[in-house]
Formats: structure tokens, sequence, C-alpha cells
């Protein structure tokens, strides 16, 4: 049985063979294609044609866009002819991840000691400076951080022999911990135009701190800003207004040494200074701000700070304008600023205002 089936596959194959080899023969004499270069010219019909020439065949060349392409289906309808686009558009959207680079902390004037607490504030400056170094567009997402973890030994000892005294007589050790992951999506558009984005995620190690404590929120900033570099900008979101008084290292905010001389249980205040800083930290609760800054000059820049929105149970609205002279060596701010807040029932008479004006060297 298998002696017989061998033959008979095999003559099924040659005819199939056969049969193909007879339509592309009668398909190629429909669509005669031009002789590659060297071989001898096809005879018209009717006459004898000439001995064969062995020719060379090369592959084609691959398709360009936007040229026809003919499919040929040997015994089938006319040929179909498919035109590919002009372009193939991506699945994706190209875009750069990277940490960010030393130029996105920007220098227009020099910041301060390298690596001490006024190097770490950038002045009004506008950062992550992420420009596009070239005439087109460039969407990069930035990634950078920071964080830190300290303990700390706190010990009461008021002066008395009462009850009350030796109740306050305390010592602790406290451990704090605080990280942040800061992500900072930016279009640049050409050398000069941007939409940049910002969110900062903020992880704490001391777990028994409620967001409404100090260093307990999970978010920092939160922001969009569309503007010009080194020009102009509008910011809108949850950010910190600039900086007028610097408390330097030791005191840095969210510490627990910022808090003061504050024993468990005790109200917690935040070191301030009365009269420019109701509306610089970032808002608590329902609130954000709203922004516009001008760069005249290198050294010379302005900030209209609004906030709007609820303190707490109060709804409430600020002003804060800034300026700030900075050549290097020599800064001078100055600021001030209005808030008022108001009862959120109509039977709550609450009604508070707070304004001041102050300056910094």
């Amino acid at each position: 049985m298998d002696r017989m089936r061998t033959p008979l596959l095999t003559s099924l194959i040659l005819l199939v063979s056969s049969a193909a080899a007879s339509a592309a023969n009668e398909v190629a004499q429909a669509n005669p294609e031009p002789a590659p270069a060297g071989a001898p010219a096809a005879s018209p019909p009717g006459t004898a044609a000439p001995a064969a020439t062995p020719v060379t065949t090369t592959a084609a060349p691959p398709t360009t866009p936007g040229a026809a392409t003919v499919i040929k289906d040997a015994g089938g309808p006319a040929p179909v002819i498919a035109t590919p686009p002009e372009s193939e558009p991506a699945s994706i959207t190209e875009v750069g991840l990277q940490r960010l680079p030393a130029y996105a902390y920007p220098e227009w004037e020099l910041r301060g000691l390298k690596h001490g607490s006024l190097w770490l504030t950038f002045h009004g400056m506008q950062w992550p400076y992420m420009p596009s170094f070239t005439d087109g567009h460039r969407f990069v997402i930035g990634i950078s951080g920071w964080g830190w973890v300290d303990n700390a030994y706190e010990k009461f000892k008021p002066w008395g022999e009462t009850s009350s005294a030796d109740a306050d007589r305390l010592r602790y050790w406290k451990q704090q911990a605080r990280m942040l992951l800061r992500i900072t999506p930016t279009l640049a558009l050409d050398r000069d135009y941007f939409i940049q984005g910002q969110v900062e995620l903020v992880g704490t190690g001391d777990q028994t701190i409620s967001r409404v404590d100090t260093g307990g929120a999970d978010t920092d900033d939160l922001w969009l800003r569309v503007g010009k570099w080194r020009s102009w900008d509008l910011q809108i979101g949850r950010f910190e207004g600039w900086e007028v008084f610097h408390l330097g290292m030791g005191l840095d905010f969210n510490t627990f040494e910022r808090i003061g001389a504050v024993g468990q249980g005790a109200s917690v205040y935040q070191i301030s200074f009365y009269g420019v800083t109701d509306n610089e930290f970032r808002p608590q609760g329902a609130a954000g701000n709203l922004a516009a800054h001008y760069y005249p000059f290198r050294y010379l820049r302005f900030e209209m700070l609004g906030t709007s929105g609820s303190l707490g149970q109060n709804p409430a609205y600020g002003v804060r304008p800034v300026a700030i002279f900075d050549v290097g060596w020599l800064k001078l701010k100055f600021a001030t600023e209005y808030q008022n807040k108001r009862g959120l029932a109509p039977t709550d008479q609450t009604d508070v205002t707070s304004k001041g004006i102050g300056g910094a060297v």
C-alpha cells in the first residue's frame, strides 16, 4: 500500500506545480514587467524567442510610503492596487524618562553656600527647569526626590514641686522619617514655551500621626503650570509661595524640632512670623493656589499669589504679592499679604481678617 501511495502523491504534486506554473505564465504575459538591466529585450508576440540567456535576479526593494503596490491573484479578478499612507502613525507617542539633571535646578544667581540651607531654596526661580534644546517639541517625565531619617531625644524638666510639674517631666526618644518621590511631566514647545505638571508623593515614617498633623500629609506639591522659560508663567494647584523669612537647617519644615518645645499630647503650632506666612505654606484642607510669576531680569522676579477654598471649616481667600531682588551674594525680599476667613453656616458669625507686610535681607 505504501509503495502505491508514493507515486500517486508525486503525480499530484507535479500536476499542481504544472498548473501553477501555467497560470503564472499567463499572468506574466498579461502584465509584462520591465526587463532588468543587461537582459535581452522581450520578443514581440508571434515571433520566435531567442535563446535563453542566464539572468541574475535580485530581491525587489522595499515599498516606499505612498507608492502603489500591485497584488496579483493568479486566475482571479483584476489586480488589486493598495496605496499605503504617507506615514504610519505611531501607536504610542514618544516619551522620554530621565532622572532630573543638574540644569533642572536653576542657579541664575548664586543660590547659597553649596549644600547649605539657602542652596536648597530656589528664591522664586522656575524649577524644575526642563526646556527643549531644539526647535521642536520635547515631552519628558522627570523623576527626582529626597528623604531623611532622624532620631530625636526630648526631655522636659519644669521647675517647681507641684503635682502638675511632676506630670510634665518627660523624656523620650522619637524617630522621624520622611521620603518623597517627585514626578514632573513637561511638554517643552520649541525653546521657549512649556506646559508642566508636578506631583510629590510622600511617605512618612511615624505611623502614629494623621494626615492633618505636621508632616502627615501624603501629597506635597500637586500643580500645573504653563508659560515661557525665564519670562513668565501661570501656576495653579497645591504649592508653596515664595519664601521671605528663612529659618535655616535645624528648624526644617515637617521636622520634630520645627514645632518647638511641645510635649506629647500638647497642641502643635508651627513656628511662624507675623505678617507674611498665612498664605506662604501649602494650604491645608480643600483649598488651592493660583499664582502669576514674572521675570523681567535674571536678578528681579515677582509673584502674585492668590488662595481660595476652605481652610479647616472656614471658607477663605487671600492674596500675597512678593518681590525678590537677587544678585547672588545679596538677596532682598519683600512681601505683603491679606487673608479673610468666614463662617460656613449662616449662624456662624466668624469673620477673621489677617494682613501684614515684611521683608528680609
